[in-house]
């Protein structure tokens, strides 16, 4: 009784379950794909190496190249996050609304998303207009932006579909409209933050309701 008793408290003394090396893998990798995109926000393409990374994320150097192998591969990482990031934003909008609520609800996200992670948009922006002058990031840009454009003009072919926009709108055209204005809003605020964006979000959205609907 009296060993069955002992065994009950060290158990229950015990702390919580170590992490597994699958956790602690993706710990690493966010912690370092936050540390690139705080570098890249403050200090351009230029300033991110694998060294500053890993101090900026107290890690080695030696970790991040473990993780993410070259400079370029680390940068390739960060687009694709900060994408992902922004998709999962919209995955709940996207299972209850079709056409253009999606579509109005991705322009709200984007522009609201550029003054609530201000860091990880200023990065962005200077990967996709940085890195086309890269041989190795150019891929990666070049599929980012083409992936969303892919995206704007489903939703408009959608909302064409359910009776939500006028027939005679090129999805294609528009959706190169679109994409620009959201990334020259973005551009616009990086250079003067005092632009309103509350309002400019709302002026944008309008501009496409009434663009837009039979």
């Amino acid at each position: 009784m009296v060993n069955k008793q002992v065994r009950v408290s060290m158990t229950a003394s015990a702390g919580p379950a170590k992490r597994t090396q699958e956790q602690r893998r993706q710990t690493a990798e966010r912690r370092i794909l936050h540390a690139a995109i705080r570098i890249i926000s403050r200090r351009g393409l230029g300033g991110l190496t694998l060294a500053a990374a890993g101090e900026d994320a107290g890690y080695s150097r030696g970790i991040v190249s473990h993780h993410f192998g070259k400079k370029d591969d680390l940068l390739i990482a960060v687009v694709n996050y900060v994408i992902d990031r922004f998709r999962t934003t919209l995955s709940d909008t996207a299972a209850t609304e079709q056409g253009l609520p999606t579509l109005l609800r991705m322009v709200d996200a984007y522009l609201e998303g550029v003054e609530r992670f201000s860091v990880s948009a200023r990065a962005f922006h200077l990967i996709l207009t940085e890195g086309m002058n890269s041989p190795t990031l150019t891929p990666a840009v070049t599929a980012a932006n083409e992936a969303s454009l892919r995206n704007i003009e489903r939703y408009l072919r959608d909302a064409q579909g359910l009776g939500q926009v006028r027939g005679d709108v090129d999805p294609q055209s528009e959706a190169v409209l679109i994409l620009g204005g959201l990334r020259g809003v973005l551009a616009q605020w990086l250079i003067d933050d005092s632009i309103d964006l509350p309002r400019i979000r709302a002026a944008f959205i309008d501009t496409l309701k009434r663009s837009l609907r039979p």
